[in-house]
């Protein structure tokens, strides 16, 4: 008897590989677009588009004009000339071009990037629906809401800042990967390939994705022409932008790297644990390392303290002026350098060294004061970026605005009410992904879908959050946009 059953279980398996063999076919994304314009997907589809079209209505209506930072100048100026800004990488800049060939108003860029998010979160939405085929779809439906309808979403998709459009493109990255871990299909690896290269080209960060993928792709089965293949011209795109901005750095200030940015950030990070370590300049080897060292003792700890405690973990040591990194740059670059820019740049890798080595020599400390607190801060955010900011002084003609700047909101529903509330809401919002991904994991049973795969992806899913969980504690103080390549 238990010999039948065992070959009525092998016979089931087999029954229930075919059936998900066929549900996919030899042609995934054929199968795809089939199942898209279904009945019950177009009706989906049409509920989501007026959920979205009302919250972008809503949302226009009461801040008619994008958000901006300081940051936001830089992307317009490089934008009006055109040109490399050394600070950050060219890619949201050129977005910024594209969109005013058509138009400079700046309700334009809101609609360009909110249209692009409402793509990338239909084609998330359809794609778990069609690869998992869940049949719990109240519980489907409920987490998809929550996850897109945080009010975070159109505060970023309305501001002029990058993290919107690489938010969106991460969520069509990452997408695409499902379906190539699943079976691999050349015409979902180009598109995944030329969208790596529009990630890695907004923010540097994005230079880690084909890795991850790779992680997975070669755990899921043995390396073979397609697979590699597929890291061959992934790692030559990422590896072309990253010789590219060397080249830049190079003709433009004399000198071989990929980002000052990340040099200054890490220096900016390790200042949070210099009240509670006791280091001698004269203990460090480098004279560059040492110079930096005496304009940073030379602050009081109490100074050190007064700004943590005022702004939490805070990237103001890479840019206020009156604090030790700039004052270092300004006189090492009178000595050395006769540009500010040229400055900046070049003491991005002696600021590099400097924080590396403080965190060499101070693990324990960097630990307390710096990443365990950021990290903490990915859950408890402090939701500055939705404030409304001074407005940002622009080229009047850019954005079609006579005094040169955006104005102020209509109705600030953030300011009169959500504020106060935020970080309870990003909390709950957390519990409940968290409930809702524990709960679809533990009924994978119900789902119709070959358990090897389902692995797979769990598998790709940790690997990418974790990464990303890891790299943004370590990379610089938390803001709440940055957590935005989670929602999605």
């Amino acid at each position: 008897m238990s010999g039948k059953t065992k070959n009525i279980n092998k016979s089931d398996d087999k029954a229930a590989d075919k059936k998900a063999q066929t549900h996919l076919g030899p042609s995934i994304i054929f199968q795809y677009f089939k199942f898209i314009i279904q009945k019950p997907q177009l009706i989906a589809f049409a509920i989501w588009s007026v959920l979205f079209t009302t919250g972008f209505f809503v949302f226009l209506y009461c801040y008619p004009n994008p958000l901006t930072f300081y940051e936001s100048r830089g992307y317009v100026d490089a934008a009006i000339a055109n040109a490399w800004d050394f600070y950050r990488p060219f890619g949201y800049s050129k977005f910024l071009i594209l969109i005013h060939d058509y138009s400079n108003s700046p309700v334009a860029v809101y609609i360009a990037q909110f249209i692009i998010f409402m793509f990338s979160s239909l084609f998330f939405i359809s794609s778990i629906k069609f690869l998992y085929q869940p049949k719990r779809k109240v519980l489907f439906y409920t987490l998809m809401g929550i996850l897109f309808f945080n009010p975070g979403i159109f505060f970023l998709s309305n501001s002029i800042m990058s993290d919107s459009l690489f938010s969106s493109l991460s969520l069509i990255w990452f997408t695409s990967t499902l379906f190539l871990l699943y079976r691999f299909n050349w015409f979902v690896a180009i598109i995944n390939i030329i969208i790596i290269y529009f990630i890695v080209n907004l923010r540097f960060a994005g230079i880690v994705y084909p890795f991850l993928a790779l992680a997975t792709l070669f755990y899921k089965e043995k390396i073979n022409i397609k697979s590699l293949a597929y890291a061959v011209f992934a790692l030559l795109i990422t590896y072309s932008t990253y010789n590219t901005n060397v080249t830049k750095h190079y003709k433009t200030f004399g000198i071989k790297i990929f980002a000052a940015f990340s040099g200054w950030q890490i220096a900016n990070n390790a200042m949070h644990m210099i009240p509670y370590v006791d280091l001698d300049s004269n203990s460090i080897n480098e004279e560059d390392l040492r110079t930096v060292h005496r304009f940073v003792k030379a602050y009081p700890d109490s100074s050190y303290i007064k700004t943590i405690n005022d702004n939490g973990i805070t990237a103001l040591f890479m840019w206020d002026n009156n604090l030790p990194l700039k004052k270092c740059m300004f006189y090492v670059g009178n000595n050395k350098y006769n540009t500010y820019k040229r400055a900046w740049v070049n003491m991005g890798p002696v600021y590099n060294r400097y924080g590396q080595m403080l965190i060499k020599r101070f693990p324990m400390a960097y630990l307390q004061h710096y990443y365990l607190p950021n990290a903490y801060s990915i859950i408890n955010c402090d939701p500055l970026f939705f404030r409304h900011h001074p407005a940002i002084e622009f080229n009047p003609v850019w954005f079609n605005s006579p005094e040169g700047k955006l104005q102020p909101p209509k109705y600030d529903f953030f300011e009169n009410g959500l504020a106060s509330q935020f970080r309870a809401i990003n909390l709950t919002h957390w519990l409940l992904l968290l409930i809702g991904i524990i709960l679809l994991a533990v009924n994978f049973k119900k789902v119709e879908i070959q358990l090897k795969y389902y692995k797979t992806t769990l598998i790709f899913f940790i690997i990418f959050i974790g990464f990303n969980f890891l790299f943004l504690s370590y990379a610089s103080p938390i803001e709440m946009r940055f957590l935005y390549i989670f929602y999605p």
